[in-house]
């Protein structure tokens, strides 16, 4: 059995809510889950990510190092 806590459930969001917050799909939530850069929580069965682990992943970029498209 995992000794890890619990989170505290307010603080979980859906993978589709994370996906809205950064900007991109869900999809991209359960691949970067996938690859390790997030824990996924089960509440109820439905897959869930902490809010402070996505706010993370934000990186600030200054205007000269953003890319140009």
């Amino acid at each position: 059995m995992s000794t890890a806590t619990m989170p505290n459930p307010a603080d979980l969001i859906t993978l589709r809510k994370a996906g809205e917050l950064l900007g991109v799909t869900h999809t991209s939530i359960r691949r970067w889950i996938d690859e390790g850069q997030l824990s996924e929580y089960r509440i109820a069965n439905s897959p869930r990510v902490h809010r402070s682990e996505v706010l993370g992943l934000v990186v600030l970029v200054r205007p000269a190092q953003a890319v140009a498209r």
